[in-house]
């Protein structure tokens, strides 16, 4: 659902899909969020279904460390 402020969980999505390991990517979307920090209830779940749909998708054998 989109918001006034222009936070929705799909913008949210979208930014954190684009998210790189870079200091500039991080901040930008850490700035974002903290712009938006009255949704953080909604990015949290988000941000949960994301890490879990990545986890999913990487096999077993990757995600073991010896």
């Amino acid at each position: 659902m989109a918001h006034s402020n222009g936070y929705s969980d799909s913008s949210f999505l979208e930014r954190l899909s684009a998210l790189s390991s870079s200091q500039q990517s991080i901040q930008t979307l850490s700035l974002w969020l903290i712009h938006h920090r009255t949704h953080a209830d909604n990015a949290a779940d988000v941000w949960m279904k994301h890490l879990l749909q990545a986890y999913r998708r990487t096999p077993l054998l990757s995600r073991l460390s010896y």
